[in-house]
């Protein structure tokens, strides 16, 4: 496959852009640890159990890779033609050393990817990720609406205290939006958007409408038990670097936790995972306790996507080899 140069002018933006997330995380960091007592600091990372931690980190992102391979080859069965899934999860993986450089070009990498290996237009394989982004985005909320029942039930106290009374007008939303999809998708019913002027034979929406309730059953089967072992992971870490944080409380704050260290302003998560375990787990543990913890997360983030796209690498070379002598 040939790369398609870029003007210079764009190459420096981006690179630019990385420079400006190292320096947004350098930033953050430094107003949080300004003052840590670096003594605990290494005092802290003694104590901690790095097993425990490093198999809350490792084994649900090992967890959404297999899982993100399967379901995206799968979609793509349903929805246009097959792709085999090693081809895909070979590529996924060395996505991951690519996205150290750029998100972007990691994921315009694989979306070209598709375009090369199965001649999908633009406007279906948009509209087949946006199916895919719904799917999970509708499984990760019935998913915390359902541990929100499980507070509200076993744990009353706690509803009160973190007044989850709250979320229910948002949640009650989204759910409300994915029956409305999903009345639309099924049967062309809904409220909405049966009166919208929408151009329903445009490739965009093939795979919304192609989807059988069968389909969705399936899609939150693939997304919604990668979702629920990061978090239970992420409650092994905490645990790991001794931060006593009451189970329930820790996965109701979690999501928010992970919006937050997940903005891309920062390089890889550094900084902005600190900001987020400050906003709402200081009450925890020490601050020299959080100070380890944010800064593990994300190092062994980095350090495990790349050595997984590292020793990938040239297994996707050759089949985007394979690729090119296709043409």
């Amino acid at each position: 496959m040939t790369a398609t140069p870029q003007p210079p002018g764009r190459q420096l933006r981006r690179w630019a852009a990385r420079i400006g997330t190292i320096l947004v995380s350098a930033a953050i960091l430094y107003y949080y640890l300004r003052r840590l007592d670096w003594p605990g600091l290494a005092d802290a990372a003694a104590r901690a159990d790095f097993g425990l931690a490093a198999a809350g980190i490792v084994i649900p992102l090992i967890g959404f890779w297999v899982t993100d391979a399967i379901f995206t080859t799968r979609s793509f069965a349903w929805f246009d033609q097959p792709v085999a899934c090693t081809d895909y999860f070979i590529i996924k993986a060395a996505a991951y050393l690519l996205a150290m450089v750029n998100v972007s070009f990691a994921t315009g990498g694989v979306f070209l990817y598709f375009t090369r290996k199965t001649g999908i237009g633009f406007a279906k394989q948009t509209g087949l990720m946006a199916w895919r982004l719904s799917m999970a985005v509708f499984g990760f909320v019935l998913a915390l609406a359902g541990l929100i029942a499980a507070v509200l039930l076993f744990a009353p106290g706690l509803a009160a205290e973190m007044r989850l009374a709250a979320l229910g007008p948002a949640i009650a939303l989204i759910l409300l939006l994915m029956i409305e999809i999903a009345a639309f998708c099924f049967y062309r019913r809904g409220l909405i958007l049966r009166r919208l002027p929408l151009k329903l034979d445009s490739d965009l929406f093939a795979a919304f409408l192609a989807a059988r309730p069968r389909h969705w059953g399936l899609a939150f089967a693939y997304t919604v038990p990668p979702i629920v072992l990061y978090f239970v992971g992420m409650y092994l870490v905490a645990r790991a670097f001794h931060l006593q944080v009451p189970f329930f409380y820790f996965l109701l704050r979690m999501p928010l936790a992970a919006l937050v260290a997940g903005l891309p302003v920062a390089f890889g998560g550094f900084g902005t995972t600190t900001a987020a375990w400050h906003a709402f787990f200081k009450s925890y543990g020490s601050e020299a306790d959080i100070a380890a913890v944010t800064l593990f997360i994300p190092a062994l983030r980095l350090a495990t996507r790349a050595l997984i796209g590292f020793l990938f690498m040239p297994l996707a070379l050759r089949e985007l080899e394979r690729l090119r002598r296709l043409d």
